[in-house]
């Protein structure tokens, strides 16, 4: 059985005609047409489905029935079970994009549930599933006795970040899944949603120069309004959020351009910072390479609380439909917005939205003076261009505030360490409210060329519950010992995700975030702009300002660095040359360069100095040997010679096999290379950056954050550049065995030498037994399986108990069970399962 109620009118249509589809695996169910239906709709005849008992996944569609001779229908809301069970019933409140909206198509995507989140509400499912006949009279009665009768009391004390709002007037409106208020017109159709108001409360705020949302300017603290009690919401099951839409003054017919939501809680609860965002079905969201679409943030609360009526109700309270039926004082009160101004936008199809009852607070607010301490110590993996370059630049928002870093620095590469330590002074409400969050966006300042001059943006990061330093955490002196207050944390920039800063993790960072775009930062706020060790500028108070990034302790670091050889160039290449820089300032000569001859496609870097290669060549002894180029090359010519063999193609692979012997040739020209050593590095060893314990990642040595070395291929003669690559110090240091790099062939050596002391007979130990049977221990392997598409396991033949690997291919998709049981007919056929139908299910879930 199925019930809707608040359903959207589609384009252009006056009437709405629905009709339900459900597709559950390869079977679908249609329900008939209920004529001019939006509100309450019940469908008396159930839908009757012959599903298979894997099919857990239950697709529900609303449709509009044009009547038109090809069948065709508009999708009005769509909603997903994943977990259906017999005799279980389920309140889907469906959203999709604004009605009427500039872009159909991601309003479309956005309904379907492709392009999250979703920002409209466009109406409420309410489906019952059974293996057996229902009484659907009783089943209605009973869902509108599950409503909850309440008033809804929304809470607003500011907001900050609306930089595309600065300097406008705004209306905020609130609305609740299934919920709505009488028009404010005539008496009309109760079916029809173009005569109720689904707006049920609305604000009026300024946004000021510097983006912040104010609500009220008499000293209040905040602004609070609810719903008449003579009215109430009829609040449905599994409502769970009041929505909340900006819409500019002006633009009133048009659908807001900004949404967000804030939880429903039944108790004061403590205000959040709610994020707000760009409706893409009315405007396209910010140009950035990961998904940008926040607005600004909202500092709110909302709550419900029941009326007289507590409790689910026995019959359904009957909503006015026109304010002739309100009570008098009511219909004439400020509370509910005169007639003469309405409002036909994408949320609301008649009346600009109640005022609702004003709650004034206890008392005035005063203002306090805070500073907010931020540490951006470095960016990892940014994304970069077709060349691999990126030159990221940061733009950061506190409470109004801007500041940039290209005032400062701007460095180049993919990993790029800043250690910058900035102070923002403001003035803060003393409320006892959540301070203001730190937004970081990171531009790329050179995406799109010398010739467009525009940044593009990568990302961003909200820096929430940054905490509060008080005099306790001060010293004698009345300063701030950032170095061991601040609290680092990793933030992505392709999600709104962070986590601590992992001393005792390389990088300190889990693996799973090595390649993922990210800053590491840490934010604080204080009653006080001293840091110790520092000293603030002059005018301090003016505004935002750098710090020098000081600490009690440091190390100095000695980097060599070894350059072999490039590979696999193209040799299309022009005046190729490579250019290494870092944090050692240039010499007056220009940075290191390397060049070599065009079309060269293996160059090696040198000529070197060979007596520097006796040590490694007695360590690799036992896997290689290596010999001088004249010995070799001498070989080589004597070996055609008898063997009358025509002169073959030098190729950069120049190993061969020594004879009587299993160990490969190695030429010294390909072990020697150039060897750049920089100037000393210090590095300040921060606190915050330690273990608690005083554990570290490499014994006896600090967690530090190294420098970058960047690498640029470019045309001498023109300097266009062919591609560009950093690497951090730090993850050539931890990821190799600790501060010292060792050679591959030096640590394969060591386990060979390892391998022969425990094993005697170590070389038959390294050769795949030849025999079929051969005897393992027992292994029990779980393992999960996705497939795009169904179809049976095919197992590789080699894939057997007691049977050695000998490929990477384990097993395949095939359309017929028979295809893989040709050698073993009693082995039964694995089958994909098409639909994912454990998700949320809790009874075919364990451990």
């Amino acid at each position: 059985l199925v019930h809707s109620d608040g359903l959207i009118l589609p384009p252009g249509a006056e009437v709405c005609n629905p009709v339900v589809t459900i597709v559950m695996g390869d079977c679908k169910g249609t329900s008939h047409v209920k004529e001019r239906s939006a509100n309450d709709v019940c469908w008396e005849r159930e839908i009757t489905m012959k599903a298979l008992i894997i099919d857990r996944t239950a697709r529900i569609m609303v449709h509009h029935s044009t009547g038109a001779a090809n069948g065709e229908q508009q999708l009005l809301c769509q909603a997903v079970v994943t977990n259906v069970q017999p005799g279980c019933e389920f309140w889907l409140h469906c959203y999709g994009g604004a009605e009427g909206a500039p872009n159909p198509e991601a309003a479309l995507k956005m309904t379907q549930g492709i392009v999250r989140p979703a920002s409209t509400y466009r109406g409420t499912i309410v489906v019952s599933f059974s293996e057996n006949k229902l009484d659907s009279s009783r089943w209605f009665e009973k869902l509108a006795a599950k409503r909850r009768p309440a008033t809804l009391a929304v809470r607003f004390y500011r907001g900050c970040l609306f930089a595309s709002l600065a300097g406008k007037a705004v209306t905020v409106f609130v609305q609740v899944a299934g919920c709505r208020m009488p028009d404010h017109r005539a008496k009309r159709d109760s079916n029809n949603p173009r005569h109720f108001n689904r707006n049920l409360l609305a604000l009026r705020a300024n946004v000021d120069a510097k983006g912040q949302l104010v609500f009220r300017t008499d000293g209040k603290p905040y602004v609070e309004r609810k719903t008449p009690d003579e009215i109430p919401c009829m609040i449905p099951p599994n409502a769970l959020h009041a929505y909340l839409y900006i819409a500019v003054d002006g633009e009133l017919s048009r659908p807001p351009r900004i949404f967000g939501r804030v939880k429903l809680s039944r108790d004061d609860e403590a205000c959040v910072w709610e994020t707000m965002m760009f409706d893409s079905s009315v405007v396209d969201p910010p140009d950035a390479h990961f998904s940008s679409n926040v607005a600004g943030m909202l500092l709110c609360s909302a709550r419900v609380r029941a009326t007289s009526q507590d409790g689910p109700t026995k019959k359904a309270k009957r909503l006015p439909t026109s304010v002739a039926e309100m009570p008098e004082h009511l219909a004439n009160s400020e509370a509910m917005p005169p007639e003469s101004e309405w409002w036909c936008g994408s949320y609301v199809s008649t009346g600009l939205g109640p005022a609702g009852v004003e709650v004034e607070p206890a008392g005035a607010c005063s203002m306090r003076r805070l500073y907010c301490h931020i540490d951006i110590l470095c960016a990892r993996s940014m994304p970069s261009d077709s060349n691999g370059m990126c030159r990221p630049r940061y733009e950061l928002r506190v409470a109004g505030e801007v500041v940039s870093c290209r005032d400062v620095d701007l460095k180049k590469g993919v990993d790029v360490l800043w250690m910058h330590r900035i102070v923002v002074p403001m003035e803060v409400a003393d409320d006892g409210q959540p301070l203001p969050p730190v937004m970081l966006r990171v531009y790329d300042d050179v995406a799109d060329g010398i010739l467009t001059g525009a940044d593009r943006e990568i990302g961003y990061i909200v820096f929430r519950d940054a905490p509060l330093l008080t005099s306790k955490d001060a010293d004698a002196e009345g300063a701030l010992d950032l170095n061991r207050l601040h609290a680092p944390r990793w933030c992505a920039l392709d999600a709104d995700v962070w986590v601590p800063f992992e001393p005792l993790l390389p990088e300190g960072v889990p693996r799973s975030w090595l390649t993922r775009s990210r800053i590491l930062m840490a934010a604080a706020y204080a009653e006080t702009q001293h840091v110790r060790n520092t000293e603030p500028p002059k005018d301090a108070t003016a505004g935002p300002y750098f710090l020098e990034f000081r600490t009690d302790r440091s190390d100095v670091y000695d980097v060599d660095i070894n350059l072999l050889g490039m590979r696999d160039l193209p040799k299309t290449l022009f005046f190729p040359e490579l250019i290494m820089t870092s944090y050692w300032a240039q010499p007056a000569d220009g940075p290191v360069r390397f060049r070599w001859e065009q079309g060269e496609e293996d160059p090696n870097f040198g000529p070197g100095q060979p007596e520097r290669c006796a040590h490694f060549a007695a360590a690799a002894k036992q896997i290689m040997r290596i010999e001088n180029d004249t010995n070799a090359e001498e070989e080589e010519d004597e070996e055609e010679e008898e063997l009358d063999l025509p002169q073959k193609r030098k190729t950069r692979s120049t190993a061969s096999i020594a004879p009587g012997s299993d160990l490969p040739v190695v030429r010294m020209s390909q072990l020697m290379g150039e060897r750049v050593v920089a100037p000393p590095y210090t590095v300040p060893i921060v606190d915050y950056l330690q273990s608690k314990d005083g554990r570290s990642l490499v014994p006896g040595e600090p967690c530090v954050i190294m420098p970058n070395l960047r690498f640029e291929l470019r045309n001498a003669m023109t300097g266009a550049t062919y591609g560009f690559a950093t690497t951090p110090l730090n993850r050539l240091r931890y990821f190799g065995g600790g501060p010292f790099q060792r050679d591959w062939a030096e640590l394969c050596a060591d386990e060979f030498r390892e391998v022969i002391k425990s094993t005697p007979d170590a070389g038959n130990m390294l050769q795949l037994p030849e025999h079929k049977n051969h005897k393992v221990d027992g292994v029990s392997m779980m393992i999960d399986v996705f497939a795009a598409d169904d179809g049976y396991v095919m197992l590789d033949r080699d894939v057997r108990i007691g049977r050695p690997l000998k490929d990477s291919l384990l097993f395949a998709r095939g359309d017929e069970p028979d295809s893989f049981r040709a050698e073993d007919a009693e082995i039964d056929g694995q089958y994909f399962n098409p639909y994912d139908f454990l998700v949320g299910n809790s009874f075919r879930l364990s451990g």
